[in-house]
């Protein structure tokens, strides 16, 4: 029963249906966040896109087994299952802010969200120390060339 000292404007939770109540808010939320909902999904499909051109192009083009291309296919690799996996789950959680019900999903897309991070962390400080000791390597190369062609100037 209704209070009679309370404001008419306003409805609690109580007085209607709570399943009714979460899907109205929902829907108001899924209304607010329309455009990062989108801005989400286009970054999922260039990234899409983007990483798969990076692997067939690298797979495709580039025999040559360098360490390199191995860190570029399984970066592009990686990206792609971001995409496909972290992206979309962001907007699913957009979509039922409220009454997302699958518990386990949520714990599942945290794991896979820790994993892939992870793994591009470690991928790309991989990439940086190959790169340093391949800088490194030619540096040493130049100094003692250009130290070689100055002493036969002397």
């Amino acid at each position: 029963m209704p209070d009679p000292n309370s404001n008419n404007d306003s409805v609690s939770a109580g007085d209607i249906d709570v399943a009714v109540y979460l899907e109205a808010r929902n829907q108001e939320f899924l209304y607010n966040s329309l455009p990062t909902i989108f801005y989400i999904s286009f970054l999922s499909v260039m990234g899409l896109v983007g990483n798969s051109v990076v692997f067939m192009v690298y797979y495709k083009r580039y025999h040559a087994s360098s360490a390199i291309r191995y860190y570029v296919l399984a970066m592009s690799v990686t990206d792609m299952l971001t995409n496909a996996q972290i992206l979309s789950a962001e907007v699913l959680e957009m979509r039922f802010h409220n009454t997302f019900r699958w518990g386990w999903a949520c714990s599942i897309f945290r794991l896979t969200r820790s994993f892939l991070v992870g793994f591009s962390i470690l991928l790309l400080v991989a990439v940086a120390v190959n790169r340093k000791q391949v800088c490194s390597l030619k540096l040493k190369n130049i100094v003692k060339t250009a130290s070689h062609d100055s002493l036969s100037l002397v």
